[in-house]
């Protein structure tokens, strides 16, 4: 699918009402809370996170996309099939949204919904944004060099936050209000399909080395 074809079919979802008074980028689709704005244009960059504008979100318990409050029915969290595994620890780098607009997102968003996507920003370019070097901005897990053959969206009983300075946020799942639905390329799948690419995806060089890092450290 070229990427016009991408672009008239991401805007045949509708837009969930509770992202209805987001601001739009060029194309017309909302900008999620989240997003860091080029300081000298304003353009949205959707691969790089902010760190001082996810900490205000966190702060104010809302939606990393809509921005609206989050409540125990409704926060969610996505993240790659490592993060839905219990000896993982649960753990994601993305950071909380509610149903309606992760639902939206798991659709719409290239990296989740696209079978093939491109990696636009490099490291440099996203280090050179920090005009006081402090490390404020991030690259976003979008950027990994293996793309997740599907994504976990979960429906945390309690979440523990913690901040590491080489990656940003990182958010502890505990426990489950309900089950893990799991969705590729922007549609739901079941079980059994997942627990089959799961176990393809373990065997992978890249997810090898991965968890063999985690494990020493």
């Amino acid at each position: 699918m070229n990427p016009l074809e991408n672009y008239k079919k991401f805007k045949n979802i509708p837009v969930p009402n509770c992202m209805e008074n987001l601001d739009k980028d060029r194309r017309g689709f909302p900008i999620p809370a989240n997003v860091y704005r080029d300081p000298k244009t304003g353009d949205a960059m959707f691969k790089v996170n902010d760190v001082e504008l996810e900490k205000d979100l966190i702060d104010n318990q809302v939606c990393y996309i809509s921005k609206k409050p989050l409540t125990e029915d409704n926060i969610r969290f996505i993240g790659s099939p490592l993060s839905s595994m219990p000896d993982h620890l649960r753990r994601v780098t993305d950071g909380p949204i509610c149903l309606d607009a992760a639902l939206y997102a798991l659709k719409v968003c290239p990296y989740m919904a696209l079978s093939e996507y491109y990696k636009g920003y490099n490291p440099e370019k996203v280090k050179a944004l920090n005009e006081n070097g402090d490390g404020s901005t991030f690259i976003d897990p979008t950027q990994t060099t293996l793309q997740p053959p599907y994504f976990v969206l979960m429906h945390p009983r309690m979440v523990q936050v913690k901040f590491d300075p080489k990656i940003g946020y990182l958010f502890y799942i505990i426990g489950a209000n309900s089950p893990d639905r799991f969705f590729r390329f922007g549609e739901e799948i079941d079980t059994t399909e997942a627990a089959k690419l799961l176990k393809s995806y373990l065997e992978t060089p890249e997810i090898k080395e991965l968890i063999r890092n985690s494990q020493n450290g």
